[in-house]
């Protein structure tokens, strides 16, 4: 069974437990968006094991659509997302309890942290903030110009150590939670699928 797809399905099982046993849809994939930038920006990789396109002002992540959609090639990973969640394009519900046998100490760590960070924010307030993060702006105007989805690329993810200050403070956060100093994105960016 795809130990990556496990995870992922986990990871939207403790957001949506984490929120009352269900979430929105939307929500639940810039909360997984927001999770990716922070391990990528900490460890290189992707914790969704999925590639990231903005169609629009829509994210989407390769694993999750097929996740939905049932287009694993394994049916026993059909089985297993099934086993633990009920999700649709509307929300995500947890269905049985979160196996944290599929998650390491850092994952555990990491969606603590996102969710202490913004899960408080509103489905909309999260659209908003991802929307102006550097990578996702770029990926816009692209967007714009060939009417296509756009991957969101890694380098972009990585380009800058800090987040501006004026988008930190319109969205009260005291700190850039994805800082990293240059020397670390450096090194981070030799061992990331750049």
């Amino acid at each position: 069974m795809h130990t990556e797809c496990k995870k992922l399905v986990q990871v939207l099982n403790y957001i949506a437990e984490k929120s009352s046993g269900k979430i929105q849809y939307n929500k639940a994939v810039s909360l997984l968006y927001l999770l990716d930038r922070f391990y990528l920006r900490t460890i290189a990789s992707f914790v969704s094991g999925g590639i990231w396109y903005l169609t629009d002002a829509t994210l989407t992540n390769s694993a999750l659509r097929d996740l939905i959609k049932g287009a694993d090639t394994c049916q026993e990973m059909i089985e297993y997302a099934k086993e633990y969640l009920d999700i649709n394009y509307t929300e995500i519900q947890s269905r049985k309890p979160f196996n944290r046998e599929e998650c390491h100490c850092f994952d555990m760590e990491a969606m603590t942290f996102i969710l202490e960070q913004f899960n408080n924010f509103t489905a909309v307030d999260l659209q908003e903030f991802i929307a102006e993060l550097p990578e996702i702006a770029g990926a816009g105007r692209v967007y714009q110009r060939i009417k296509s989805p756009v991957r969101i690329a890694t380098s972009a993810i990585l380009k800058d150590s800090t987040l501006d200050y004026i988008l930190l403070k319109k969205f009260a956060l005291k700190n850039d939670p994805f800082y990293q100093p240059e020397q670390v994105l450096m090194e981070i960016r030799k061992h990331a699928r750049v």
